[in-house]
């Protein structure tokens, strides 16, 4: 999963849970309302 690296505490909770988090600096994205998924995008997906 990816993460924000200033979500220290729910970084964590996801760790512990065994959830592995990519964290990512993203600052400025943070700054425009956006997230990792309005960076990316799926790798695999339905068909229309």
């Amino acid at each position: 999963m990816i993460g924000y690296e200033r979500n220290v505490w729910t970084n964590e909770k996801y760790d512990k849970a065994g959830i592995t988090v990519l964290p990512i600096p993203g600052d400025e994205l943070g700054r425009g309302r956006g997230g990792a998924r309005c960076m990316s995008c799926p790798l695999e997906r339905d068909g229309i």
